[in-house]
């Protein structure tokens, strides 16, 4: 096999792993964009559930009715904003290390 045959091949190989890193964070991507989903569900779930507007909830949770929109609509919003959010609802948020 020549040197170029050779680079060929590593080319191929490197661009085999790139594909296989794409894909692997695609997926981590949709996963992560699927917790979003129920997490924004469960707080417009629980915020209509008690009766409170956006407003309301941003007010008890020290945060803009915008805020609250994003929470609800799937926005990436801090941890922190999550946390004061089901606080505010009378919820506790549980981290898993995975």
């Amino acid at each position: 096999m020549s040197n170029l045959d050779n680079a060929i091949a590593a080319l191929k190989a490197a661009n085999m792993i790139v594909s296989q890193n794409q894909q692997s964070n695609s997926v981590q991507v949709n996963q992560q964009r699927t917790y979003m989903q129920d997490i924004s569900k469960t707080i417009k779930e629980e915020r209509l559930k008690q009766g409170l507007t956006q407003c309301d909830l941003a007010k008890m949770a020290g945060y803009s009715q915008g805020t609250i929109a994003r929470a609800e609509t799937n926005l990436w919003i801090s941890i922190f904003c999550l946390v004061s959010i089901f606080e505010a609802l009378g919820k506790k948020i549980l981290l898993i290390n995975k």
